[in-house]
């Protein structure tokens, strides 16, 4: 395992979540300290016709999971959005 190595002392890694929230705490356990999770948009139906993947809910699910690891801990949150002219603004 990385983490047990004595040399590693930050392990991260950034997803973008589908999968997130039925790992997190293996992962944890395993010793990952940050997470960076990527959502493109808040709206599902355009989550879905960017990534091509009805998976919006599953972030979302992840980006909980995460934030579970932070209460009572000197951990934070980051996550990541690249925002673009024509899908990301109001229409």
């Amino acid at each position: 395992m990385l983490a047990a190595n004595p040399r590693i002392r930050d392990l991260a890694m950034t997803t973008n979540g589908v999968l997130f929230a039925e790992h997190a705490e293996e992962l944890r356990a395993a010793g990952l300290h940050r997470v960076t999770l990527s959502l493109d948009t808040l709206r599902p139906e355009r989550f879905l016709a960017l990534t091509g993947r009805d998976a919006h809910a599953q972030v979302l699910a992840g980006i909980s999971a995460r934030a579970r690891w932070v209460l009572g801990s000197s951990s934070s949150i980051q996550s990541c959005c690249v925002a673009s002219m024509t899908t990301n603004l109001p229409t």
